[in-house]
């Protein structure tokens, strides 16, 4: 640990490999080191001064070292500038980056059917130099399994057509040969009864949607033992530059899902607005309350990925009008017009970012 007392600046960022480092201030500390430029995601930031002492979440991402760091010293603080004597402890860099590095170089089958949610999981496993096999349904991951084995774990979307994730678990389960591969399922469930179905199906364990990177490489971490590892580690991207704000985007969100990737986040983005922009009529024209229920399910989470937070939270209401009355009912069409009203002010700010 840092002896504050002995910073001969404003501030130091300490965290792995970091603690020896103190710079001109926390600012050009974080634009200076390769670390921080890597880590994306969630981090605690710990500010300490004599007996005071504050903690809060913050998203730091690439490209925005210098507003990340200079917005959470104010807003804990009060202060307009980096306060002499802090420092600023990222304590979750070391949790992510080492859980990244116990999975370097495993083998797993990721099964997920929507198209922008394994643009992103392949993205995301894939620069934690894990090698990803895709299927597209249980089906089709039970083929896998059979012909392009082993894996070491096996990433599994519950809800999808053809073979739903808990059966294709329980047909798993039923081969001795897989009897101990670990299977985690990926679902947008949150509820203690939807971890129990998940436990019950014979999944080891679960991760919810939409992702926290810390939270899914931690579970990962948990089960999946590589069999093989890698000659080198992945190398930290360059530092990105910053994206637009987005009154119906939280772009910090959104890009802490994607590791601070804003290629692949724009990418998300061009996706998304080009496979939701008809929700509206599809949903209108549902033929039943389970196709209906589906279409709703697939935009909250893509929502909650691209950190399109007030739509994700208006999905979440239309979803819960669908278990107590059908496609049409006055109570389910008062529900889907803040979800049509959102979604559109979010297909616009897309717009508007791709001019």
């Amino acid at each position: 640990m840092v002896d504050r007392t002995q910073l001969p600046h404003a501030a130091a960022v300490v965290g792995v490999e970091l603690d020896t480092h103190v710079g001109e201030s926390a600012v050009a500390l974080a634009e200076s080191q390769p670390l921080l430029k890597q880590f994306i995601g969630v981090a605690q930031a710990h500010l300490q001064k004599g007996d005071r002492e504050w903690r809060e979440q913050i998203v730091l991402r690439q490209g925005s070292g210098r507003r990340v760091l200079m917005c959470a010293c104010t807003e804990l603080t009060g202060e307009s500038d980096t306060p002499s004597g802090y420092v600023i402890v990222f304590d979750d860099i070391t949790a992510l980056l080492q859980a990244q590095r116990e999975l370097a170089g495993a083998r797993v089958l990721l099964v997920e059917d929507q198209p922008l949610n394994q643009e992103l999981a392949l993205d995301l496993l894939e620069r934690a130099g894990m090698t990803v096999v895709l299927a597209s349904n249980g089906e089709e991951a039970l083929q896998r399994l059979a012909q392009d084995g082993p894996f070491d774990g096996v990433l599994m979307d519950c809800q999808m057509p053809v073979m739903d994730g808990y059966t294709a678990t329980e047909h798993i389960r039923a081969n001795p040969e897989w009897a101990h591969l670990p299977v985690i399922a990926m679902t947008a469930g949150a509820m203690a009864s939807d971890r129990q179905n998940v436990l019950d199906a014979g999944m080891n364990d679960h991760i919810t949607k939409p992702l926290d990177l810390n939270q899914m490489f931690a579970i990962m971490a948990r089960w999946i033992k590589p069999s093989q590892r890698p000659a080198a580690l992945p190398d930290p991207d360059a530092l990105e530059p910053a994206l637009p704000a987005l009154s119906s985007l939280d772009m910090d969100d959104g890009l802490a899902r994607c590791m601070g990737n804003s290629d692949l986040y724009r990418r998300l983005l061009r996706g998304f607005a080009r496979t939701q922009a008809d929700f509206s009529a599809q949903f209108d024209a549902a033929a039943d309350l389970q196709a209906a229920t589906h279409l709703v399910h697939g935009l909250k989470g893509l929502a909650g990925n691209i950190g399109a937070r007030q739509l994700h939270d208006h999905c979440v209401a239309l979803e819960g009008a669908l278990q107590h009355g059908e496609p049409g009912s006055p109570a389910v069409r008062a529900a889907a017009a803040p979800v049509y009203q959102a979604l559109q002010a979010v297909l616009d700010d897309i717009d508007r970012l791709g001019q």
